[in-house]
């Protein structure tokens, strides 16, 4: 009996400490499209990579799980959630990156990470079937000028 105790505390003791070899196997990863890496400056990512993405059933919360990338998800909203039929939900959700915004007339940029895909009833998203977009807005006289916007879609890796 000691032997079968000891036993699963070593195997769980594993599971609980998992290394970054466990979380690389574990995670999907979308790149940027490559005819628009060389218009990506510092402020758009190059590569996104997750793990989990849960949305509540009722749509009010959404949880991204990232080990080498939190960052990205820390304040990631809901901005659409609908039932799709039987078998699950469609969502949208955006988180804001970089808001700079002068007031005074001077410089802008605004960019937005935007994740749309479905969930099954339990709110669990396929991650490998996102569909994940990131748009840069971008002026250099936030009175007199519009933004100029570019949208940087990835895909899959």
């Amino acid at each position: 009996m000691k032997a079968l105790i000891a036993t699963i505390v070593l195997f769980t003791t594993f599971n609980v400490f998992a290394g970054p070899e466990d979380h690389i196997a574990n995670q999907t990863c979308y790149r940027i499209n490559p005819k628009q890496v060389a218009l990506a400056d510092n402020n758009i990512p190059q590569q996104i990579c997750l793990e989990t993405l849960t949305v509540n059933t009722d749509g009010t919360e959404i949880s991204a799980y990232s080990y080498f990338m939190p960052n990205l998800f820390n304040n990631l909203k809901v901005t659409y959630h609908a039932r799709r039929n039987e078998n699950g939900f469609s969502f949208r959700s955006e988180n804001i990156l970089v808001d700079k915004w002068e007031s005074g007339c001077g410089d802008g940029e605004r960019v937005v990470l935007s994740i749309k895909g479905q969930t099954d009833n339990d709110g669990v998203a396929g991650v490998e079937y996102l569909d994940i977009k990131v748009t840069q807005e971008m002026t250099n006289d936030t009175c007199h000028s519009q933004p100029q916007e570019t949208v940087f879609t990835y895909q899959i890796h």
